[in-house]
């Protein structure tokens, strides 16, 4: 179970962000497609950082966390297999991509996700984060998933006005210098193919149809400052 805790802060915003989710302290890659019906495919590889294996259980479980997330708004199928006892990798299917981890639409007009679709015109793929919704994106989680995420005391889920440095000292003072480091400098890369050749981005590069981004982990469990990834195509 407490496997779950790995998918659950990285696969919030990834998959979307991605894409997500983001899964505990983790480093890895995701690689997806974009069909133009909005449906989404994505193989990730992932490794836990070091000193987390311990908090971890030592051990992955990719069949407890496949079925975790297979009850998540917007998740089609998971396949996962465990490369050892710290990583695993697979692939998940989205029925659409803005149906995963949808929330209501809120008085700001706010969305995790959007997805507009202009056939010959010009479509376009924007997934924001920040403080005011993330809290939200984390109660749609099951709840061992949510007490599990809560172990890593992150300001997004938590809603506490913390910097990035002074939640660096947090878990510094609770858990181990070496675990603050290993946060600081956890990175996740994502790409997503496009239909057709990319327009425009921001928060990312891109050539042709791939998009490129690298989110920093301590920025996705922080959000300090809030996070917006954009494609037009």
């Amino acid at each position: 179970m407490k496997s779950k805790l790995f998918l659950a802060i990285v696969l919030i915003p990834l998959f979307s962000l991605s894409l997500i989710a983001s899964l505990a302290a983790c480093s890895g890659r995701i690689s997806g497609a974009l069909a133009s019906d909005g449906q989404a495919e994505f193989s990730l590889e992932i490794s836990l950082v070091k000193s987390l294996v311990p908090i971890m259980g030592n051990a992955l479980n990719a069949r407890e966390i496949a079925q975790s997330f297979a009850a998540v708004p917007g998740v089609e199928s998971v396949n996962l297999r465990e490369l050892s006892s710290s990583s695993l990798e697979g692939s998940v299917k989205l029925s659409r991509i803005d149906h995963f981890l949808a929330l209501p639409v809120s008085a700001s007009g706010k969305q995790f996700i959007r997805y507009e679709e202009a056939g010959q015109g010009l479509s376009r793929l924007v997934i924001s984060l920040d403080r005011s919704i993330s809290p939200q994106i984390a109660a749609l989680l099951s709840e061992d998933v949510r007490d599990y995420l809560s172990a890593l005391i992150p300001p997004a889920v938590t809603g506490e006005d913390l910097s990035k440095e002074e939640y660096l000292a947090l878990i510094s003072a609770i858990y181990s210098r070496t675990m603050m480091n290993e946060i600081r400098d956890a990175r996740i890369s994502l790409s997503i193919d496009f239909p057709r050749p990319i327009q425009r981005i921001q928060g990312g590069a891109y050539r042709d149809r791939r998009a490129e981004f690298t989110l920093s982990l301590l920025d996705l469990l922080v959000l300090e400052q809030p996070i917006t990834w954009e494609v037009s195509w």
